[in-house]
């Protein structure tokens, strides 16, 4: 979590550089749940190429596109085609990777 100017692991350690924080700390989704288009949300310390993956239930993926970010910076991908259901969706890129439960209505 973000402390008052100091980035904290979720042990609570300290961390020294930016390249140290998970990807999850940089990115969030929403709406969720979504009835179709799907935003991700990157902070001002996202840069680079990520490759969003969106998987159905059974682990198939159904939705793949790749994303230049470089600072704060909103993407959206279109799930309109996609059934009503839950996914989950991977976002990745050479530092790792995180995956985050999405519905859509």
């Amino acid at each position: 979590e973000y402390i008052t100017g100091a980035f904290l692991d979720e042990t609570g350690n300290l961390v020294s550089s930016v390249n140290e924080l998970p990807l999850e700390a940089s990115i969030a989704l929403y709406p969720n749940p979504t009835s179709g288009d799907l935003n991700i949300s990157f902070n001002d310390i996202a840069s680079g190429n990520y490759n969003v993956v969106v998987f159905n239930t059974i682990g198939s993926a159904v939705l793949s596109q790749n994303m230049d970010v470089n600072g704060a910076v909103v993407r959206t991908i279109n799930m309109n085609e996609l059934p009503t259901g839950i996914y989950m969706v991977q976002v990745s890129n050479e530092n790792g990777s995180t995956t985050k439960k999405v519905i859509k209505n």
